[in-house]
């Protein structure tokens, strides 16, 4: 129940502006009050009726969940997740421009950017086709040990050279498995990241109070410099983006 309500205000707080769908709305609150009937009868049937529901809430059939659609649950998670990461960036941002001794409110960004990358640099890519094949599904665990990754990773001219950086990467990736699975080791998306910012952009724009964002593709073959802002001024550089991780950067 209480996901439910979550998934309501995250519902409200995306679609302010555009408005809601109406049946879509009527149908929450047909099921809230199914729901919560074996609690709160009165209400429920109360709300019942004004919903112009004929008999009472009482002979009401359970609700039955249909289809399930997992990409836009996972569109969702996406966005939820990405917004609360910029956010956190931002606050970031926001102490560091403001300093120790301000008492004021915080300094307001005028302009950022999201970087999104379709691809993974080619030591990742080789990590992590490397832990997709060590990984055991019904363990949840890993055949080599870290130190035996360790050895492979640095005879591998790819990997060498990155063998501190990675070592990192595979500790991050080994918790991220535990929780999700193989889809620790996905190095494309099912949906088209870019896209699907750019469609939320003014929810994202309204929810960190900036004016301007840009969503841009980075590519990782291109390795190209971070170009400066509207201006010519300078961006706070927020991290390398990469498949479903994409980075937050506030302009100065």
């Amino acid at each position: 129940f209480f996901d439910f309500q979550n998934a309501r205000d995250h519902y409200r707080t995306v679609t302010e502006g555009a408005g809601m769908n109406k049946g879509l709305i009527l149908r929450f609150i047909e099921v809230q009050a199914i729901l919560i009937t074996p609690i709160c009868p009165h209400f429920a049937e109360q709300v019942w009726k004004m919903l112009g529901k004929s008999g009472s809430v009482l002979h009401a059939r359970w609700p039955v969940a249909g289809p399930v659609d997992e990409l836009a649950l996972r569109e969702s998670e996406y966005l939820k997740d990405s917004v609360y990461n910029f956010r956190t960036k931002l606050g970031v941002w926001q102490k560091a421009k403001a300093g120790k001794k301000s008492t004021g409110p915080p300094p307001k960004a005028t302009e950022a950017t999201i970087n999104v990358s379709t691809s993974f640099p080619e030591w990742q890519r080789v990590t992590l086709d490397y832990l997709n094949e060590q990984y055991d599904e019904g363990s949840r665990d890993f055949r080599a040990s870290t130190a035996e990754m360790r050895d492979v990773f640095a005879k591998n001219p790819i990997t060498a050279p990155k063998i501190t950086d990675i070592m990192s990467f595979v500790q991050f990736t080994k918790k991220d498995a535990q929780l999700r699975g193989r889809r620790a080791f996905e190095q494309r998306m099912p949906f088209d990241e870019q896209a699907l910012l750019q469609s939320n952009i003014d929810y994202i724009t309204r929810t960190l109070e900036i004016a301007h964002i840009a969503v841009n593709i980075i590519d990782h073959g291109a390795a190209p410099a971070p170009a400066p802002a509207a201006g010519g001024k300078q961006q706070q550089q927020g991290g390398v983006a990469v498949p479903g991780k994409p980075t937050f950067n506030v302009v100065n």
